[in-house]
């Protein structure tokens, strides 16, 4: 019997990241730190080490709305506290080392993972490489792009939300169908990952079916929790999950503003298979010239 977990998602407008937003930048940075360490001890590597974290945390999807600085170590390492959902935060330390990776140490609650995003785009979870891939499996013909907005491609920047930034009616314009059958968590049980790692694994897993990269990590917050909890109840069904979305534009969309909607499911076996569970999930894209 098909196991369909239905989830409620009413999060606030969720912000990606965008690098004109980012903490308020310089002067939040310096006066948070402050705070925490004293005036006299906030040293220009310190403030430079600060923005780069950041900047390379919202690169990979962790909004900058969402985090704060927590802590400072005696040798200088940042802790940064990230809100996942008003329930949910976790703790995080970001360090890019030589060969240009950035790696993360998660820690919520009891649990902590070791999360890298390497340089060649790989994925590791607790030292175990995290499958990715996607298909076209249903696409309207395109008509030939803006060359204003191909002038202009590195200049666009992307919102996300789960609700949506235009008229819900006006999504009407399909575009493409996306599915990815066999992806590998990289871990025997999700059970023991924290919620922030399985949303971020959701969001590097998803984020090639957008058009502005990186999807918010929050934007699958309920999502990985629904799927965690069905694991503490089921157990893991499968090594892979899979998922299937459709992306429409809205008829508001023009040149330098396009409106996208996603809607789909993730799958807690490969393949959609209908006998594991399903879990149901829609989010909007808000892309612009800016």
């Amino acid at each position: 019997m098909k196991k369909i977990i239905s989830i409620v998602l009413s999060i606030c407008m969720i912000l990606c990241a965008l690098p004109i937003q980012a903490f308020a930048k310089n002067l939040s940075i310096e006066e948070s730190l402050a705070n925490i360490v004293g005036k006299d001890l906030v040293t220009p590597r310190l403030i430079e080490k600060a923005k780069n974290d950041i900047d390379n945390l919202e690169s990979v999807g962790f909004e900058s709305n969402r985090l704060n600085i927590e802590k400072v170590s005696k040798s200088g390492e940042i802790t940064y506290k990230f809100r996942l959902t008003d329930e949910i935060e976790s703790r995080i330390t970001a360090i890019e080392d030589s060969q240009g990776s950035l790696v993360l140490n998660i820690y919520e609650g009891t649990k902590h993972n070791e999360l890298v995003y390497l340089s060649d785009g790989g994925l590791l979870v607790d030292g175990n490489r995290v499958e990715i891939s996607f298909e076209v499996i249903n696409e309207k013909k395109e008509v030939a792009q803006n060359t204003e907005c191909i002038a202009f491609a590195n200049a666009r920047y992307s919102q996300y939300s789960t609700s949506p930034f235009v008229s819900s009616s006006t999504y009407t314009d399909f575009i493409k169908s996306y599915k990815a059958n066999k992806n590998a968590w990289g871990v025997e049980t999700i059970v023991n990952l924290t919620a922030t790692v399985v949303a971020a694994i959701l969001s590097a897993s998803i984020s090639g079916i957008s058009v502005g990269g990186s999807i918010a990590i929050s934007i699958f917050a309920y999502t990985a929790s629904a799927m965690i909890n069905y694991v503490y109840i089921y157990g893991m069904e499968d090594a892979y999950w899979s998922y299937e979305f459709d992306k429409y534009e809205s008829t508001e969309s023009w040149s330098l503003e396009r409106h996208y909607k996603y809607t789909g499911a993730c799958y807690s076996r490969r393949n959609q298979d209908p006998n594991g569970a399903k879990f149901p999930h829609t989010f909007y894209e808000f892309n612009f010239f800016s």
